[in-house]
C-alpha cells in the first residue's frame, strides 16, 4: 500500500491522523464537504454590531461556522475568531462586542461531522462610536451697572453663540440682604424675557429648548456667605433628547479667600450629588481657574478644566471639550463657552 502526503489549504478533504487520504470504508468513496453557502450579506446595526446572513445551499450540513477578524489582520488565521457553531438551517448570526469605526472581514462555511465547505466572505465597517454633545456658556452680566437696560444686548450675544445651557452671574440681588437665600432675580428675569422663545429659565440657569433641552429638576444650594454678599449656587438636571446631564452655576465670594475655599468644598459636594451623569460647572469663581480654590473643588469632585477666562471658568466631569473666550460687553467680564462631548 502506498501512502500519499497531501499538503493543501483547500477545505473538503479528510485526512486521517497519519496524513493519509481516507475513504468511507462502507462506500469506498472520499467524503464530500457540504455545499458552500452563498449570498453573504452584512448589515452594520451599531458601532459594535454587524448582522451576517447567507443562503443555505446544502441539504446535509450539520451547521455553519462564522469567522471574523479585523481587515488589517485578515491574512493571519490565528487572529480569526469563530463563534460557537450555528445550527443547521439557520441563516443569520449577529456578531457583537466589535470595535467602533473598524473594518472587519467576515466569512461563513458549512460543515458536517467531518468536513467544512469552502467559504464565502465580505467586509464591513462598524459605525463610529456615537457621541453626545452640548454647548455650555458662562456670562457675568454685571447686573448692578448694566441691567436691566442691557438685557437685549446680552440676549443677542447668547443667541449668537447658540448654547444649550447658560449660567449667568449677577442676575440676582445678593448684596447686603437679610435673607439666607436671595429672593429678587429681577435682572435674570429681564434677560429671560429678552431671550424669548426657545429659552426656559430657572433662577440664573437658562436652557435652549429649541436644541432639545428640558428641565428634569432644579434647585439652589447654600454657599458660605462673604462679608457682604449672600452666596448661593444653582443646580439643574437637564434632559437632551434622552441624555441627562447636570449643570451647576456658581458665583463665589470676591472678598474672602477662606470663604472661597468653603465655596469650593460646597460646590464639590453638589457635583458629587450627581454621581451617575456628566456634569458641567460654570461661573464666576473670583479666583484664577488654575488656582488653589478651583483646584480644590476639581480634586474633590473629579473635574477637569475645560475653559478659562481668568476667573470665569467652565469645568466638567465625564465631558471633554474645547472652549472659546470672547467679549461679554457691556459686562466688565469676558465671556466663554465650550463644546462638550461624551461618548455614549
Amino acid at each position: 500500500m502506498k501512502y500519499f502526503i497531501i499538503h493543501s489549504f483547500t477545505l473538503g478533504l479528510l485526512l486521517d491522523f497519519t496524513g493519509c487520504l481516507s475513504a468511507d470504508r462502507r462506500t469506498n468513496q472520499i467524503p464530500v464537504a457540504p455545499v458552500a453557502p452563498s449570498g453573504i450579506e452584512l448589515k452594520v446595526l451599531a458601532d459594535t454590531l454587524i448582522s451576517v446572513s447567507w443562503t443555505d445551499n446544502s441539504e446535509n450540513e450539520a451547521g455553519f461556522n462564522v469567522y471574523w477578524t479585523e481587515e488589517s489582520a485578515k491574512e493571519n488565521d490565528a487572529l480569526a475568531i469563530s463563534n460557537a457553531p450555528v445550527d443547521a438551517n439557520i441563516i443569520r448570526f449577529d456578531i457583537t462586542a466589535l470595535k467602533a469605526d473598524t473594518e472587519y472581514v467576515i466569512w461563513v462555511t458549512a460543515y458536517d461531522n467531518k468536513l467544512e465547505s469552502e467559504s464565502i466572505s465580505a467586509t464591513a465597517t462598524t459605525n463610529e462610536k456615537p457621541v453626545f454633545t452640548i454647548k455650555a456658556m458662562s456670562l457675568n452680566i454685571y447686573g448692578w451697572a448694566t441691567m436691566p437696560q442691557k438685557a437685549a444686548t446680552y440676549a443677542q450675544l447668547i443667541k449668537s453663540r447658540n448654547p444649550d445651557v447658560v449660567g449667568i452671574q449677577e442676575g440676582v440681588d445678593d448684596w447686603k440682604i437679610n435673607s439666607k437665600m436671595p429672593t429678587n432675580y429681577r435682572n435674570a428675569d429681564a434677560l429671560g424675557s429678552a431671550l424669548g422663545e426657545c429659552w426656559d429659565q430657572n433662577y440664573q440657569i437658562f436652557i435652549n429648548t429649541c436644541k432639545g433641552n428640558s428641565y428634569i429638576s432644579n434647585r439652589r444650594f447654600d454657599l458660605t456667605d462673604g462679608p457682604n454678599a449672600t452666596r448661593t449656587g444653582e443646580s439643574a438636571v437637564i434632559n437632551n433628547k434622552g441624555m441627562h446631564y447636570a449643570a451647576i452655576n456658581v458665583h463665589w465670594d470676591h472678598e474672602s479667600g477662606g470663604v472661597r475655599v468653603a465655596n469650593a468644598h460646597e460646590t464639590a459636594t453638589e457635583v458629587n450629588s450627581h454621581p451617575d451623569m456628566p456634569v458641567v460647572v460654570v461661573g464666576d469663581f473670583n479666583a484664577n481657574c488654575t488656582g488653589f480654590e478651583v483646584r480644590t473643588m476639581m480634586d474633590e469632585a473629579g473635574l477637569t478644566l475645560i475653559g478659562s477666562a481668568g476667573i470665569d471658568c467652565i469645568i466638567a466631569r465625564s465631558f471633554t471639550g474645547i472652549s472659546e473666550r470672547f467679549s461679554g460687553a457691556p459686562s466688565d467680564h469676558p465671556s466663554l463657552d465650550a463644546e462638550l462631548t461624551i461618548g455614549i
